[in-house]
């Protein structure tokens, strides 16, 4: 082999290798992006637990009804037999039933 043809497979090798450094990168990235989207979604459903369970009684139904049928689609979401949900769905769900059980117009999940 000539010194051009050991340049060209050198300079494919860093290539494939920097390629794979780049998305082992973006996975992990990707990942620590959706652990702390998780913990964020936990938080906000740890404050409505702690606010259902605050000793006071709860009578506003209107109000309760859609915080627990946007809680159940969160976990029926969660729950799927294939393991496909949408961390975007659950976010959503869970910010819109903190938003109604505290009057907020909307949550800042940033």
């Amino acid at each position: 082999m000539d010194q051009d043809s050991l340049k060209i497979i050198h300079e494919n090798n860093l290539h494939v290798i920097y390629l794979d450094i780049i998305n082992r990168f973006n996975k992990e990235g990707s990942m620590q992006s959706e652990k702390l989207r998780l913990r964020k979604i936990q938080h906000l459903a740890y404050e409505i637990t702690d606010e259902m369970n605050r000793g006071e009684e709860l009578t506003q139904l209107d109000t309760l009804i859609p915080v627990i049928d946007n809680l159940s689609r969160a976990i029926g979401d969660l729950t799927d037999s294939f393991g496909k949900y949408s961390l975007d769905n659950v976010e959503e769900r869970v910010k819109n039933a903190h938003s109604l059980l505290f009057n907020k117009d909307s949550v800042n999940m940033y």
